[in-house]
């Protein structure tokens, strides 16, 4: 086993790793991180009227199969702040100080890997992901009165999950080549509010927005590699289908290498 601490201008953190059972096939690795603002700011240090505050953690647990192959679990996770209060009229030095800011932010992410025992001269290996991110902001001015008396309001709110998982075989053609094929399937939903009010309020420059993408995202594909002496070909092909808005298309790639005495020299095309 090992631990670490250190602490920076960033963030003070902490993280251990090691074999987890005595056979050593599993082990793993953690992390955790506050932020050295955050820390400052609870004992009373001032950022210019600001609170700024983050912390995050991070796994890897991998182990190693007793017939072959591989498991890999990770998951990751942060939490983030920024907090402002509007100063009094005598203090405004520049735009923000005549702003209260509340904001908020978090991410987060748990997924797995597991590549199968060998088949001969075929691997497998599945994976999947649950992921997301969100974002909260809300600004208010004060009461202003240059040019003239005006109350200018900002809200922002943005999430985001993206449910990933892919398949995936590759077989080897002997000692210069191999055939790759799977698929992708990533089901992403997004939604985005935007508003701002101000007398000034023009559409081009302050649009309210709001809205929602919601769809599955399908991408079967096929790949071959192959040496010929000092040459190397890649060719590929890939299917994308967008439920969202029932779209499709085709994805071909090929690449033409060969080895050079101090380099190599490659030609390639892609759509």
């Amino acid at each position: 086993m090992q631990y670490t601490a250190q602490a920076s201008l960033i963030g003070m953190d902490i993280a251990a790793e090691g074999p987890i059972d005595k056979s050593k096939r599993t082990s793993f690795i953690a992390n955790y991180r506050y932020s050295t603002v955050g820390l400052l700011s609870q004992m009373g240090v001032d950022f210019g009227g600001e609170v700024i505050n983050f912390q995050d953690f991070s796994f890897h647990l991998d182990q190693q199969q007793k017939k072959g192959g591989n498991l890999s679990v990770f998951g990751f996770g942060g939490l983030s702040s920024n907090k402002f209060n509007a100063k009094p009229v005598d203090e405004w030095e520049e735009e923000k100080d005549h702003n209260t800011i509340d904001y908020d932010g978090k991410v987060y992410g748990l997924g797995f890997v597991n590549q199968f025992k060998s088949f001969g001269k075929l691997n497998l290996s599945l994976g999947g992901s649950y992921s997301g991110q969100s974002q909260e902001r809300n600004s208010q001015s004060e009461l202003l009165f240059i040019p003239y008396a005006y109350v200018f309001s900002d809200k922002y709110s943005n999430d985001k999950m993206l449910l990933s998982s892919f398949l995936k075989a590759l077989y080897k053609l002997g000692s210069n080549g191999t055939i790759e094929t799977g698929i992708t399937a990533n089901h992403l939903d997004n939604k985005l509010e935007s508003t701002v009010v101000t007398p000034l309020y023009l559409d081009t420059f302050y649009p309210d927005v709001k809205g929602r993408v919601n769809g599955m995202m399908w991408q079967p594909y096929a790949a071959w590699s192959q040496r010929f002496g000092l040459w190397k070909l890649n060719a590929g092909l890939r299917y994308v289908n967008f439920t969202y808005n029932k779209t499709t298309a085709l994805e071909p790639r090929m690449s033409l290498g060969r080895s050079l005495l101090k380099g190599s020299m490659t030609l390639s095309y892609g759509l």
